[in-house]
């Protein structure tokens, strides 16, 4: 399995402020106080000065309470007399435990390298596929952002949908138990993922598809079966994963799950109906325009091209205003523009009059950032679907399906919307309060996040 750790120096030397996040994002999995979380942020910013403050850090991270109920089991005087004891322990330790948040990197077959995060309980190492067909099978939950976002996103609910995961009780005889993964992707070109190459398709929908086929290869999430004859039920290395996409990721996944139905068991629509369709008769026109702009862009589009914030903050609130500018009565919070923006910007630097560099910011230490997207994903796309394709698509997805779109959300046109609801039957649609990003807005996520594990866990 080609997974590998991010490299430190790219993870953590990005911008002072983005070590801060990163690092207490990790000690908050151990220090639940919030005066505790307080006192690790103040630590940091007088890093130079707090070094013995690592070493307690440290034996933090090392200090694993699952070891020490399990001591106690082990202690225990009957422990002898019942072997499922243990596994009830291991369970409970899980249970209490905060989501375990790690980077992971997945090298595709054409050389792109797909950023991600993952969220799991109980394990600090990637889950592994069951080769057995008596022990649980464990939950795995694949989540694609949306344009110009990245896998923050998701900040908010993937580790609720690992909270949220129910945790029966273990078979007897056994110190196994059910377990969840939840993966969410930076789609090439977004957050913190490379580029597709110049002569790369970078605006075609059905080219992510390709990405989310090499992401499950990586992630070993399935297997096919050895023979073409083998059924489902007799092929348990065949785990199943459900998808969750959010507006482009939506499409994304139901394009995936139509292609691959054997391979998806749920699929959750947020703000999305599918792919865009566009009239057949204008594919002329989409062709025209997307190489007239591509021609010009590859002369002249380049990061040094790219505006320079001030600080972060300024492109926070540069994102948000963007988010206005979308039809509808679209907005987006502070909290969920600054997950995404810290993920998909870097810190800059520019040489002064006399030759040397310099960083760009403000009087207050703010550096200057730059958003590191690829500047192609505002091309017009190459091709669109039609609206025979898109039907098509919706017969062909196979799985059970949540559709969840926000009461200020993107203005979907009426006869999308019944396309989607005949031909896709999905079997549960909700309106929720929030705009286009309400999974990520920390106002509307927690209502979000109780719909999706109750259409995941509980139908």
């Amino acid at each position: 399995m080609f997974i590998e750790e991010l490299p430190k120096k790219q993870l953590l030397g990005r911008e002072r402020k983005h070590r801060k996040t990163k690092v207490s994002t990790i000690t908050s999995n151990h220090l639940a106080d919030p005066k505790a979380k307080d006192f690790v942020r103040c630590q940091f910013r007088q890093s130079h000065k707090s070094r013995p403050f690592y070493v307690v850090l440290l034996i933090v991270f090392i200090f694993d309470t699952r070891r020490v109920l399990q001591a106690i089991a082990l202690s225990s005087p009957d422990f002898s007399s019942k072997p499922q004891k243990m596994a009830s322990v291991a369970a409970a330790a899980v249970a209490s435990q905060r989501p375990i948040v790690s980077e992971i990197v997945l090298q595709c077959s054409d050389g792109v390298r797909l950023a991600a995060q993952s969220w799991r309980r109980g394990s600090a190492s990637p889950v592994e596929p069951r080769a057995d067909s008596t022990g649980p099978v464990t939950r795995r939950i694949l989540c694609l952002h949306g344009w110009m976002d990245n896998c923050r996103s998701f900040h908010y609910l993937a580790p609720e949908l690992v909270n949220k995961f129910p945790s029966p009780s273990p078979a007897a005889n056994s110190n196994s138990y059910e377990d969840v993964e939840v993966v969410a992707l930076d789609l090439p070109g977004h957050g913190l993922s490379s580029h597709n190459s110049k002569d790369g398709p970078p605006t075609q929908l059905a080219a992510a598809a390709y990405y989310v086929s090499e992401a499950v290869e990586q992630l070993q999430w399935y297997k096919p079966p050895q023979s073409p004859n083998t059924p489902q039920e007799e092929n348990p290395c065949n785990n199943k994963f459900t998808l969750v996409g959010h507006s482009m990721g939506a499409a994304v996944s139901c394009l995936y799950a139509a292609a691959f139905p054997e391979q998806v068991e749920k699929l959750v629509l947020l703000e999305g109906v599918g792919p865009l369709a566009r009239k057949a008769r204008d594919v002329a026109q989409h062709v025209r325009l997307h190489v007239q702009r591509r021609q010009m862009g590859n002369k002249s589009e380049s990061f040094n091209g790219k505006r320079i914030y001030p600080s972060l903050e300024k492109a926070v609130e540069t994102r948000c205003f963007t988010a206005r500018k979308f039809p509808g009565k679209q907005y987006l919070s502070v909290e969920a523009a600054r997950e995404m923006v810290s993920r998909g910007s870097r810190t800059v630097s520019l040489p002064n009059q006399d030759g040397r560099e310099e960083q760009i910011g403000d009087m207050n230490g703010n550096t200057g950032v730059q958003f590191i997207h690829d500047p192609r994903l505002q091309w017009p796309s190459l091709q669109y679907f039609t609206v025979e394709q898109t039907e098509a698509l919706y017969q062909d997805v196979q799985c059970p399906t949540a559709l969840i779109i926000g009461e200020d959300g993107w203005p979907f046109e009426e006869e999308s919307m019944g396309r989607c609801l005949d031909l896709l039957e999905p079997k549960v649609v909700k309106t929720l309060p929030g705009s286009h990003h309400l999974h990520a807005d920390p106002d509307t996520a927690p209502a979000v996040a109780d719909e999706v594990c109750k259409f995941l866990y509980e139908m």
